[in-house]
């Protein structure tokens, strides 16, 4: 059965979708400075989890509603980049610059976070 997708470009998608977890946790830990160790593990099984489940999600919805969603999919995306756009448009203009660790790895900060990195896995 030819599934389409040969070895090497699964292999470079691959790469090309875990750039952007590396890059992100990466970013964190420089901006966080130190974090716990505990901390640093919640994040890493957070964006691996997600990377694994949303190609599988994405691929089961693609698979199932791609004909009720497909005249409007563009407009979901793009209210989507411009809401998270927006937001941080908004938090660069009225933030003062800080980030509380606390409040950025808590439990809801840091599923919004995973899943904001790991949407164009979804999509893939």
């Amino acid at each position: 059965m030819d599934t389409g997708v040969d070895l090497v470009s699964l292999l470079l998608l691959s790469v090309g979708l875990a750039m952007d977890a590396f890059s992100v946790a990466t970013v964190t830990g420089f901006g966080l400075g130190k974090i716990r160790i505990s901390d640093a593990t919640r994040m890493s099984i957070s964006f691996g989890a997600a990377h694994v489940v949303m190609p599988v999600l994405g691929w089961l919805l693609g698979s199932t509603i791609v004909d009720l969603i497909s005249s409007y999919d563009h407009w979901v995306a793009f209210l989507l980049l411009l809401f998270v756009g927006g937001r941080m448009v908004k938090e660069g203009l009225d933030g003062d610059g800080e980030v509380d660790p606390g409040d950025m790895l808590g439990t809801v900060s840091l599923l919004l976070f995973t899943v904001a990195v790991s949407i164009d896995a979804l999509a893939v």
